[in-house]
């Protein structure tokens, strides 16, 4: 009996070496993006913003209207932003570069836009750079304020409507 045991143990021990072992490769694609960093940016939930209707004669005792506050918002800004460099272009006022000219196809005469932030406290003037710092991507909304008005430059100022174009070009870091 002893004999049948060791017997059939050996012949158990020597199938299972002799069992062909089966490979089978496994080939793993890693995949990755590397994105430029960016956010989409807005005021007053689109492109542009109204700084009021006034009527031409209260230039007579005043030399601009009150400011108008601008939210300029970023959304969507992508991990790794915390500094926006905003360049402004635009046309300056022929009478003052740091203030922003009405376009010309206007009637009106005698007034630009100041264009104003860090509390209104800063200009910003045509064709200048300004860095807007503490930018947080983990936060759904990030807000950088302007403020704006009009200013009275020379002579009497007409009357009519006015469309002032103020491109932001934006660089990240």
């Amino acid at each position: 009996m002893k004999y049948k045991y060791s017997t059939w143990a050996l012949f158990a021990a020597m199938t299972l070496q002799s069992t062909p072992a089966f490979s089978t490769d496994l080939t793993i694609n890693f995949n990755g993006q590397f994105l430029v960093p960016t956010c989409n940016f807005s005021v007053n939930g689109g492109n542009s913003t109204n700084i009021g209707t006034y009527p031409n004669t209260s230039f007579n005792t005043n030399t601009s209207t009150p400011t108008v506050q601008i939210p300029l918002v970023a959304t969507g800004c992508l991990l790794g932003i915390n500094t926006i460099h905003l360049y402004f272009s635009g046309t300056a006022d022929t009478s003052n570069n740091h203030l922003w000219s009405v376009n010309s196809g206007s009637a009106v005469r005698g007034v630009a836009i100041e264009l104003l932030y860090n509390g209104q406290s800063t200009q910003i003037w045509p064709n200048s750079s300004i860095n807007w710092n503490g930018v947080d991507p983990t936060q759904l909304t990030n807000t950088f304020n302007m403020w704006a008005h009009f200013y009275k430059t020379t002579g009497a100022v007409t009357a009519g409507s006015i469309n002032v174009p103020i491109t932001i070009n934006f660089t990240y870091n």
